[in-house]
């Protein structure tokens, strides 16, 4: 029926031989030619291939680590950090945004650092400034930098010419690292030390980043706002409670904050005012409490009259002893409600200007310091000498009608 077949199997090419090696360079050939078709993503933005490869929080975090670790002064390191404290932003569509790992990658690899050996797997997927043509991982739209986040080189300069032109808190961070104005580059919190000293006086030229970033959506980042990386990052003055120079600083209400030398100029005479007025206030309210308010012990007094123009005081007589204002010795109980309800009004008015010129002082602004210091000085010169002659001739004038003209022993 069947016949077994006699032919033996063929073997293999002995090893060594010149079939077997021609057989081994044609599988390495195949082998090549399949994997060559299978990229090793990423290799460049525009590469198709690589459309749907992703960045994982593993690869994003090991490169943030490494870039922080040599240079940890880069804006994007104080980015990273804030979002680890949940201060950049808190909570919401946000923070999901731009506290992903890879976005805050493209905060250094983006723009600020795109050369440095960490930051191939970022450009490599999603490319740098310049260089992000045709880029097609949607991820790179998905998580990208913060907008307008100033680079290291642009936060360094800006410092130094700030800090050159003036003495300001918070200079002391970077400056001794930044050695002249053509330093790129200090290890130190550039990006937290230029938003205090922008947010301390926004006016300045040289805080142009400083606005561009705190217009969009990182206006209600911890960048712009009080309470931010470091106690503070931008936004309303530092509290400093030791005697300071400079303009920025609350001035009774969180609208009033002088941001330039106009406005301090302004500020200073507002609060100079202030204090010459509440001692006229006072001068006033002691003249008037004696000579309206407490009651005359002799119904024979009749008025004082005051030259108000030449600042002096002038008795009207009555025969040949001087007057003033009579009230009868008893009165009314809604006279005396009337007198009371007065006397408190005035201690209202006068302890709330009291405690706000307090309040300005305890600024520790060395030049509000000494706005209140003059107005009140100014004004206890002017008012004090006036309503002493008032009060002193009435107690006088009192004594005298009191006395019959007679000198009192007791």
């Amino acid at each position: 029926m069947f016949r077994r077949s006699s032919a033996r199997p063929r073997s293999l090419p002995p090893p060594g031989s010149p079939a077997c090696v021609l057989l081994s360079l044609l599988l390495l050939f195949a082998t090549t030619a399949v994997e060559a078709q299978l990229p090793n993503c990423p290799t460049f933005p525009s590469d198709p291939a690589c459309a749907d490869y992703r960045i994982n929080a593993t690869t994003a975090n090991q490169a943030l680590g490494e870039l922080c670790t040599q240079m940890k002064g880069m804006p994007g390191c104080t980015v990273r950090q804030l979002c680890a404290d949940d201060t950049l932003f808190p909570s919401g569509e946000l923070k999901d945004k731009y506290c992903n790992e890879v976005s805050v990658l493209a905060d250094v690899c983006y723009s600020d650092m795109p050369k440095m050996q960490s930051c191939k797997p970022y450009t490599a997927t999603c490319g740098s400034l310049g260089n992000s043509t045709g880029v097609l991982n949607p991820q790179c739209e998905s998580f990208p930098a913060l907008p307008d986040l100033p680079t290291s080189e642009v936060l360094t300069k800006q410092i130094y010419s700030i800090c050159t032109e003036m003495s300001m808190d918070g200079c002391e961070v970077c400056m001794p690292l930044i050695r002249d104005d053509k330093s790129t580059y200090a290890e130190c919190d550039l990006l937290g030390t230029y938003m205090n000293l922008c947010g301390a006086m926004p006016e300045m030229s040289q805080c142009g980043a400083y606005h561009t970033v705190c217009s969009g959506e990182g206006k209600s980042s911890g960048l712009c706002a009080t309470g931010g990386h470091g106690g503070h990052i931008g936004g309303g003055p530092v509290m400093r409670m030791y005697f300071h120079t400079g303009f920025a600083d609350y001035v009774l209400f969180k609208g009033w904050v002088p941001r330039n030398s106009v406005q301090y100029a302004l500020t200073w005479l507002a609060i100079f005012i202030f204090g010459f007025l509440y001692e006229a206030w006072v001068a006033w309210y002691g003249w008037y409490n004696v000579t309206r308010l407490v009651p005359a012990k002799s119904n024979s007094l009749e008025h004082v009259v005051i030259d108000s123009g030449s600042g002096s005081s002038a008795t009207q007589l009555t025969g040949d002893k001087p007057t003033v204002s009579a009230y009868p010795a008893r009165q009314e109980p809604r006279t005396r409600v009337r007198r009371a309800f007065i006397r408190g009004i005035a201690k209202m008015i006068t302890v709330t200007a009291a405690y706000a010129l307090m309040l300005i002082a305890m600024t520790f602004n060395v030049g509000l310091f000494f706005a209140v210091v003059a107005g009140l000085g100014v004004g206890a010169a002017v008012f004090s000498e006036w309503s002493g002659a008032i009060i002193s001739r009435i107690v006088e004038a009192e004594k005298e009608v009191e006395g019959g003209g007679e000198e009192l022993c007791c």
